[in-house]
């Protein structure tokens, strides 16, 4: 049984997109497009996502990664109900922010991580 189709679309094997066959991989793609999407551009819930490429040109005495993690808590906290966040850990380069984020899945009653690299 899959649960959705894993994005980006890729093909797979016997010609189909690739499926999210667990509960998990279904909430990893969740906070993935979460943390990817920029606020205005999901239609109807125009301040969904995190939209983590406007931080890197934010400018570097501006608190950047306490910016970052504020603004995941908050979207963890509204959009993303029976996930906990656990940690959010960010390095900022001249051109380039990494995030970890963990989290716990409640109703699984498993903690995961999820990494994105954002450059410019």
């Amino acid at each position: 049984m899959s649960f959705t189709v894993k994005l980006p679309l890729a093909q797979s094997n016997n010609l189909t997109y690739e499926q999210i066959e667990t509960r998990q991989g279904m909430i990893k793609q969740r906070v993935k497009n979460l943390l990817l999407t920029s606020p205005g551009e999901r239609i109807m819930i125009e301040d969904f996502g995190c939209g983590l490429r406007r931080f890197l040109f934010e400018p570097e005495n501006s608190g950047k990664s306490e910016l970052v993690k504020e603004t995941i808590e908050t979207q963890f906290d509204k959009y993303l109900e029976g996930v906990q966040l656990l940690d959010v850990q960010t390095k900022i380069d001249d051109q380039v922010l990494a995030v970890k984020v963990d989290y716990l899945i409640f109703t699984l009653g498993v903690q995961d991580s999820i990494q994105i690299i954002v450059k410019t």
